[in-house]
């Protein structure tokens, strides 16, 4: 299942660097990927503090969901971002 997980993030992520590489190049789309990168920097260390502070508290957690969690963070963060910029902008 995680397999599957990790195959559907990768389609998702092609299909939409694909979609996005397609829009045209201005000076708002420079804004966007500037506050989505910004933004998804920020989560990612979210994340990445919220799994050493659950680590912590139960250190038997297997290494593969750390891994997981902080991917799927950085690739979705960044699709939802530009998407939501795009409608907010």
């Amino acid at each position: 299942m995680i397999a599957w997980l990790i195959a559907l993030s990768i389609l998702i992520y092609l299909v939409f660097s694909f979609w996005d590489r397609k829009q045209l190049k201005d000076e708002r789309e420079k804004l966007i990927e500037l506050k989505t990168s910004e933004f998804q920097s920020k989560a990612t260390l979210a994340a990445l503090i919220g799994l050493a502070i659950f680590y912590w508290f139960n250190p038997a957690m297997p290494a593969w969901i750390c891994l997981l969690v902080i991917n799927v963070a950085n690739l979705y963060t960044e699709i939802f971002a530009k998407i939501y910029l795009r409608f907010k902008m």
